[in-house]
């Protein structure tokens, strides 16, 4: 009796591989077999719900089809601005810019690309059931000058348009209309259409084959129109692995090259091995919480009315979490309390706000003023797969809680379906976990897109799933959208925050690392907004020895 718990276990921690991870040890079991040479095997934490550029807002979706598609202005590896599909820009009045086109372009089907593919490309991501509408909000329209040379009006001057745009892919306006896919096909929603599941666009890879949630093959595309490194890989082979300790073991057996994330436990095995590596960096994402704010009733509670309509519970929230813990105890030193939604990477006055520091009598006296004497029960809403110890963070965040008066009652589901639960129309939460690197590494994204209130003509408040209404801050957005002197835009952005955290309408946790494991036959250059550009990865010449 005394060795059946661990039998238990054991066969606990075999479920848990999942057939995903079966299947890749299976594929490559030959050990006596040298590594394929001139392909990069990539086990990811999970997969892409969809292949549609425009069907996700999900950062590793957008990030993955960034080897595919491509936008008219992009950030390289130090996330700098510059030409890709648009060789120049000027705004040539205070509400037009215009795009001057790269020619010679080609679709990966050999179609050519002109101004008639960013006119339909836009328009289709402002259609009404696009869930990256918000990204054009500000268009009143596109105009063609000529076959390559586009006018973008906007409804107000746009102080920075060129750089919200880095993940606005264009796609071919002729083959999304053969196969009746011009309209965008949500993964939110959970809808299809041909784009979903094939791609055609202009970026240095182009996908060869793909089984959903098995693998993504990728090939060199041998007409991108860029320079890509001999060295780079001319094949990319992606399989999503969910559980970890199955990702560090297909690295450390060598049945894979790469893997995303490592999880925070397992880097001294990695760095143990000199044939493998351990990658680091900040990321200039920021893990936060939100509220259900728009229900009269709340799901998943006992009381009647909706506790966190009260800035009094939203701030006792804020006041039971000890931040600090968490980065000590949880992720071993690797993140960083932030007091607002931005990286302070990206906005350097952002150090001026103080971080919520823990003080859990405060917070249990503030939910017994709501009139919750006896506490309350509510839903927290996480992903277990997508951010650092995601899994553990939401379980530290739910006997934070309770110390307080808040049982919360965890519900934890896959990134590819989280949108459904935290998205419209389902909001399923009283509390959820979210991340979020913004738009153009600028503040007018979470501003427009986080913190406004929802506006289905413009898309503002696209991913406000609590679905608050401050005028202070939508009006603090239109200035800093408009404003050309970077001292009063950063006076208003700075300003909106302080709302913010005066309300308590969202509560930011940290920053996090991006932590990858490699094989050093790879040189694998990590981006701080956690994007993996296969035409960067470089092989070395010689494989490095164990």
């Amino acid at each position: 009796m005394i060795n059946k718990p661990i039998r238990i276990a054991r066969i606990l921690r075999f479920l848990a591989f999942g057939a995903g991870g079966l299947a890749l040890l299976a594929s490559c079991s030959a050990r006596d077999q040298a590594p394929p040479v001139d392909e990069l095997r990539w086990a990811s934490q999970g997969d892409t719900p969809t292949l549609d550029p425009h069907g996700s807002k999900n950062d590793f979706t957008l990030g993955l089809l960034g080897n595919v598609y491509e936008p008219l202005v992009r950030l390289n590896d130090r996330l700098q601005l510059e030409p890709a599909l648009a060789t120049h820009w000027e705004m040539v009045a205070p509400t037009r810019w215009r795009f001057h086109l790269r020619q010679g372009v080609r679709f990966h089907d050999g179609s050519a690309f002109d101004a008639d593919d960013v006119v339909f490309s836009l328009g289709r991501i402002g259609d009404e059931v696009s869930v990256i509408r918000d990204r054009v909000g500000m268009i009143a329209r596109v105009e063609k000058v000529n076959a390559f040379t586009v006018d973008v009006v906007t409804i107000r001057p746009n102080a920075i348009l060129p750089q919200l745009w880095t993940r606005l892919y264009m796609m071919d306006a002729g083959w999304a209309q053969a196969h009746r896919a011009q309209r965008p096909a949500s993964a939110i929603a959970g809808a299809e259409s041909f784009a979903s599941r094939n791609a055609n666009g202009t970026g240095p890879y182009r996908i060869t084959e793909r089984k959903e949630d098995v693998y993504t093959r990728f090939e060199r595309f041998a007409g991108w129109w860029d320079k890509a490194s001999p060295q780079a890989p001319n094949r990319v082979t992606m399989r999503p692995v969910g559980n970890s300790a199955t990702r560090v073991a297909t690295l450390l057996s060598g049945d894979t090259d790469l893997i995303t994330p490592l999880s925070i436990q397992d880097i001294g095995r990695i760095r143990k091995r000199g044939d493998l590596q351990a990658l680091i960096r900040p990321e200039m994402r920021v893990i936060f919480l939100g509220f259900d704010q728009f229900r009269q009733q709340g799901i998943g509670t006992e009381v009647k009315g909706n506790p966190f309509r009260d800035p009094r519970i939203r701030r006792a929230v804020s006041l039971a979490i000890d931040r600090d813990a968490i980065r000590d105890h949880l992720m071993s030193g690797q993140t960083q309390p932030v007091s607002t939604l931005i990286a302070p990477e990206l906005f350097e006055p952002a150090r001026t706000l103080p971080v919520t520091k823990a003080d859990p009598a405060l917070a249990r006296r503030l939910v017994r003023e709501a009139g919750y004497p006896g506490g309350f029960t509510t839903k927290l809403a996480c992903t277990n797969d997508r951010y650092v110890n995601d899994g553990l963070l939401c379980q530290s965040l739910v006997s934070m809680l309770g110390r307080v008066g808040i049982k919360a009652n965890l519900e934890t589901v896959p990134v590819s379906q989280y949108a459904k639960t935290i998205g419209r129309p389902a909001q399923a939460f009283g509390i959820y976990l979210l991340g979020w690197t913004p738009a153009g590494l600028d503040s007018y994204n979470i501003l427009f897109s986080i913190m406004g209130s929802h506006d289905p003509k413009t898309g503002r408040g696209n991913t406000n799933y609590g679905a608050f209404a401050d005028p202070r801050i939508d009006s603090l957005a239109a200035q800093v959208e408009s404003e050309f002197d970077p001292a009063r835009r950063d006076e208003a952005i700075l300003a909106a925050y302080r709302i913010m955290n005066q309300e308590t309408y969202y509560v930011p946790l940290h920053t996090q690392p991006v932590i990858w494991g490699a094989n050093r036959r790879f040189t694998v250059p990590q981006r701080g907004d956690d994007t993996l550009f296969f035409a960067n990865v470089r092989r070395r010449i010689k494989p490095a020895q164990p």
